[in-house]
């Protein structure tokens, strides 16, 4: 699939831009956006630059520089398809800087209009979501069979990777599951015969249990696979209401934290992607669509642990490392790998209070 890229500017200065946004666009050597872009166009005005996202088959991202909301109102009124990205006129001193985070989220409710200072991140995150958008469908899982998809993949993906302990193993069931799914939300990426090519999952503290508890749980009686109901129960001593959070010394303390400010909070988990799905960037399409859900149900922070080698994926979702005694591990509950904690805040209270 190729897309159009078309700029429009008010200022002289921003030709500086759109040179920018040309030469990375000829020199990007990441497999998500090589040869995604067909051309880099300029258009003198509003009016025929709008006109070439709204009235045209092809996909494309407009990039509008130096133009105040009033002036782009009107146009952002009508109905379209293309993704735009606004670069506002810089504030006067005193004034907030725009700066939104891009999204490759695939969920409805995300709209594909982001006010930012950086336009090549935004763009990156707008050429994954309509490639992706052009292949899959991200959504909560609906039904049983779906589940049994989710789990299975889960497994076979941690299994080769020796993930999975001795005594969670079941390979009889060949399903990858425990508590914390009694209290998650789990969504999948499917492509367009219902295959699932990639799942995640929010966890919520425990304590209440999602309505898809009943759908585990029922998986579990039917099989009757004595390792997957243990991994279903809950452990009898909990140090963290996250699970995989308890490998970190100093993660009490933080968590404390967001206790006593009444922040609410979830946990990013299971971001896996089928092997012969890879290097789609359907990874920051999942986790962008869990930010989206987790906005959705107003949620101050999201944190998780992952792989040291995997914090430059999650810095590309916005995730930042947690600083701090006790927020690196050598092995995070049965992963004997090097493993850290990262976070990001969702709205304006958890950003004056943690950063």
């Amino acid at each position: 699939m190729s897309i159009d890229v078309t700029v429009v500017y008010k200022q002289p200065g921003a030709r500086k831009v759109l040179s920018k946004i040309r030469e990375w666009c000829l020199n990007v050597e990441q497999p998500n956006y090589r040869k995604a872009i067909c051309r880099v166009d300029q258009e003198q005005n509003l009016t025929d630059a709008f006109n070439r996202i709204y009235y045209r088959d092809k996909a494309g991202v407009l990039i509008a520089i130096g133009f105040a909301d009033k002036e782009l109102d009107p146009y952002l009124r009508q109905p379209g398809t293309g993704e735009i990205i606004i670069r506002p006129p810089r504030p006067f001193p005193g004034d907030i800087e725009p700066d939104e985070s891009p999204t490759a989220s695939l969920f409805p409710s995300c709209q594909p209009i982001v006010h930012v200072q950086n336009t090549i991140p935004a763009l990156k995150k707008s050429i994954l979501r309509i490639k992706a958008k052009n292949k899959y469908k991200v959504r909560q899982l609906r039904d049983i069979d779906e589940f049994r998809q989710y789990f299975a993949l889960r497994y076979q993906v941690w299994n080769e990777l020796n993930f999975i302990p001795g005594e969670y193993n079941s390979h009889a069931s060949r399903l990858e599951l425990n508590y914390s799914d009694r209290t998650a939300v789990p969504i999948g990426c499917f492509a367009r015969n219902g295959k699932m090519t990639a799942l995640a999952r929010l966890v919520f503290p425990m304590g209440r249990e999602s309505r898809y508890a009943s759908m585990v749980q029922q998986i579990v009686t039917e099989l009757n696979d004595p390792v997957l109901t243990r991994s279903l129960e809950y452990p009898k001593q909990i140090m963290h209401p996250f699970d995989v959070l308890q490998s970190f010394k100093g993660f009490h303390k933080f968590y404390s934290r967001l206790l006593r400010n009444k922040l609410k909070k979830a946990e990013v988990s299971r971001v896996i992607v089928a092997p012969e799905y890879r290097q789609q960037g359907l990874g920051q399409v999942l986790v962008d669509s869990l930010k989206t859900l987790a906005e959705k149900r107003q949620i101050d922070v999201l944190f998780l642990a992952c792989n040291e080698d995997h914090v430059p994926f999650y810095q590309r979702c916005n995730f930042r490392l947690l600083e701090g005694e006790g927020m690196k591990c050598e092995k995070f509950t049965y992963v004997n790998v090097p493993a850290v904690a990262m976070l990001q805040e969702l709205t304006p209270k958890a950003r004056n209070i943690l950063q």
